[in-house]
């Protein structure tokens, strides 16, 4: 039982500690994600970077055969199985937590974006109409110019080398305005549980103890740039998730690629017109009719995607990642993602989006 006491009170001071460091998120800036995370990340990326298969996935999959065989040989002794199960899961739990928290996590108590640029936290439903109007025009804009026909889909090739190769080039001309690490960083992979993402309703991860970023595979083509460029902005250290959508719009929305650059606004706009229909029906209707019936397709599609695959696990891994979200300084929890928003609104207001 002491053992078990022992894990308790050392993840209790483990949170104790985190919640200290978060009230010094300039130490964490300038000791931990300028240097230790840069210096860790690249000897990671050193050891993956040669293969297009996620190390990462891999790991997982041995972890998670390692664990439950434990449990298993813990069960079939028979003696002492509470007592001993018990303090194997929290043994774990402990070793996930901190292996978590060095390579990755403590990035969560970083200085926000909106602090660095000087932005609001906040808007006025008149501003989100504002931004939704302006991204409605630019978005049929690129659509009509891509495919010369208001009526048709923009549809082009799933190919994730030219979506990285693409990411990798918007990053380099944000570094120029942005504190965004100057890293190496591995390309984002296929990941092998792309079904299981599916199903979860996920688009990609980045696996935090690899520095691997993974993207599902399965999503809709015009959803994957800016998904590539999400996950790359973990890899460069940027762990929340409106930030990552906002670095993954930018990145894209940057490219010469007017494909690239459709597949951004149409990801922005699809945020924003969500927005506008929580707050206001027949606002949400009357933009949305706004919109090309070619654009209206390709948000159609994705729709349809994720509805098609949506299973029981949807639900369930989204409340624990929510939850995961909540106690690593992300307080909206899912819903973090689309405080992308708020930074798109006040960065437009003060900086005019190109």
């Amino acid at each position: 039982m002491k053992k078990v006491l022992t894990y308790v009170i050392a993840i209790i001071i483990l949170q104790i500690l985190l919640s200290f460091v978060k009230n010094h998120p300039l130490a964490v800036e300038k000791i931990y994600s300028s240097n230790f995370y840069l210096a860790i990340h690249t000897v990671l990326t050193f050891f993956h970077s040669w293969t297009k298969i996620s190390i990462g996935d891999l790991l997982y999959i041995l972890v998670t055969l390692f664990i439950i065989t434990k449990i298993v040989l813990i069960i079939k002794n028979k003696k002492t199985v509470l007592k001993k199960t018990t303090l194997y899961i929290l043994q774990t739990l402990f070793q996930f937590l901190i292996c978590f928290q060095l390579f990755w996590g403590i990035n969560n108590l970083r200085i926000p974006v909106s602090t660095k640029l000087n932005l609001k936290t906040n808007y006025e439903l008149t501003d989100l109409d504002e931004l939704t109007e302006n991204l409605i025009k630019k978005t049929n804009f690129l659509q009509e110019e891509i495919t010369k026909n208001d009526s048709v889909k923009v549809v082009f090739e799933k190919n994730l080398d030219q979506f990285n190769n693409a990411a990798r080039e918007g990053y380099e001309t944000l570094e120029n305005d942005f504190d965004i690490a100057i890293i190496k960083h591995s390309d984002v992979k296929n990941s092998i549980f792309s079904s299981v993402l599916t199903g979860a309703g996920f688009s990609g991860y980045l696996n935090p103890f690899t520095h691997e970023a993974q993207i599902n595979f399965e999503i809709p083509t015009i959803g994957m740039p800016v998904t590539v460029a999400h996950e790359i902005a973990h890899q460069k250290g940027i762990a929340s998730e409106s930030e990552a959508n906002f670095f993954g719009f930018l990145a894209m929305n940057n490219q010469e690629n007017i494909n690239y650059k459709y597949a951004a606004n149409l990801y922005a706009l699809k945020y924003c017109l969500k927005e506008v229909r929580i707050n206001n029906e027949e606002k949400f209707i009357e933009f949305y009719n706004q919109l090309n019936f070619g654009v209206r397709e390709n948000i159609s599609d994705s729709e349809k995607f994720w509805q098609k695959n949506k299973n029981f696990s949807s639900k369930i891994f989204k409340n624990v990642y929510g939850n995961f979200l909540k106690m690593n300084n992300q307080k909206d929890g899912i819903r973090s993602y689309n405080r992308f928003v708020d930074l798109l609104i006040n960065y437009n207001k003060k900086y005019n989006l190109q």
